[in-house]
């Protein structure tokens, strides 16, 4: 819920106000990953992206509170080159925890 809040903390606390550099949104963004969590809403998915980048998203589910069924088209349905969706499903996580993809 905290991107659709930032243009918010923006307005009511300043970089003089928060002791930060630069605003909550920019700090956010630059420290923040955000993961959908089985939440398949289109307009919600192209709202975080547009906010926080697509290199801060992490594709997740919310197994075993939701089901996994729909992931896949969701996916699929998403206006994402693919580049960008390994980004999501993989490749953001793979920089964030350090892991290395090896090919066979």
């Amino acid at each position: 819920m905290v991107p659709f809040y930032l243009p918010r903390l923006d307005d009511v606390l300043s970089p003089g106000d928060t002791g930060l550099s630069r605003t909550i949104t920019d700090t956010y963004r630059s420290h923040v990953w955000v993961t959908p969590s089985g939440m398949y809403h289109r307009p919600q998915f192209d709202y975080v992206r547009d906010v926080v980048g697509i290199d801060r998203i992490i594709w997740s589910t919310d197994y075993p509170f939701l089901h996994l069924g729909g992931t896949q088209d969701f996916l699929g349905e998403l206006d994402l080159s693919h580049g960008e969706r390994e980004q999501v499903t993989h490749g953001n996580a793979d920089r964030l925890l350090g892991l290395t993809t090896q090919r066979l």
